[in-house]
């Protein structure tokens, strides 16, 4: 009986033995286990800061990409506000550079008509006083008693009437006014003549050679379009103009 008992005990021994043992290794492997969980769980928050440490890197990339961008698009703007203003003072520049010339030619060509009209002048008075002489010489000589009538007051016995047409489709500013169209093609040209002698056509500045030109145009058309003259300069700069649509057009105006 001692035997068994001791038998048993010694059994019951290492079944509980075994039992500690494996209580042992349970509880190792619940170490292990919990070991792996909190170094899964490291490694998963390591790469979730990576991703997140990637993710603000972009972020920032993006944003200096698009700053850089954005200062690039100011630079090239304010370029090109400078290139456009830089253009218009130099479009400014020729405009100014082009009315002075044309000033000049306009002055220059008011010089030459009054040197003719002068030279006119004095071809006339010294024309008068060689009639005077003339008148004179045939007084003396007795030869004013011939029954030839006298020259009227409006002949000198020189002049020949000018037979030129009238210019039918010049008309100044008051006749436009008065008179609408006649026709319904007939277009209708303005020629100025401002307080400060400057030229226009149709509201746009032309020098004395343009204004020929523009004129020789309008005279190959058929029928010919109305000229409309309007001034509000001296008489000298208007008789100019004048001159000018009357030896072109080849016809003498009614006003």
């Amino acid at each position: 009986m001692a035997a068994i008992e001791r038998q048993r005990a010694e059994e019951e021994a290492a079944k509980l033995a075994a039992e500690e043992k494996e209580r042992e290794q349970q509880a190792i492997r619940t170490r292990e286990e919990e070991a792996r969980r909190r170094a899964q769980a490291l490694l998963e928050e390591a790469e979730a800061a990576r991703i997140e440490a990637l993710k603000e890197a972009h972020t920032r990339e993006l944003e200096r990409r698009e700053n850089q961008e954005a200062e690039r698009r100011r630079i090239a703007e304010a370029e090109r506000l400078i290139a456009e203003r830089e253009a218009a003072e130099a479009d400014n520049a020729r405009a100014e550079e082009e009315h002075r010339r044309r000033r000049e030619i306009s002055a220059e060509e008011e010089g030459h008509q009054y040197r003719a009209g002068a030279d006119r002048g004095s071809c006339a008075v010294i024309g008068i006083i060689f009639a005077i002489s003339l008148l004179i010489g045939l007084f003396a000589a007795g030869v004013f008693g011939s029954s030839e009538p006298p020259l009227s007051a409006n002949q000198t016995g020189n002049e020949t009437a000018d037979t030129r047409p009238f210019c039918d489709n010049v008309i100044s500013a008051a006749e436009n006014t008065a008179q609408p169209p006649a026709r319904a093609d007939d277009s209708r040209n303005v020629i100025t003549v401002t307080a400060d002698e400057s030229i226009m056509w149709n509201n746009a500045e032309v020098d004395l050679n343009t204004l020929r030109e523009y004129l020789e145009v309008a005279a190959g058309y058929s029928p010919q379009p109305t000229l409309i003259l309007e001034t509000y300069a001296h008489r000298a700069r208007e008789e100019t103009v004048r001159t000018l649509i009357s030896q072109t057009l080849r016809c003498q105006l009614r006003f």
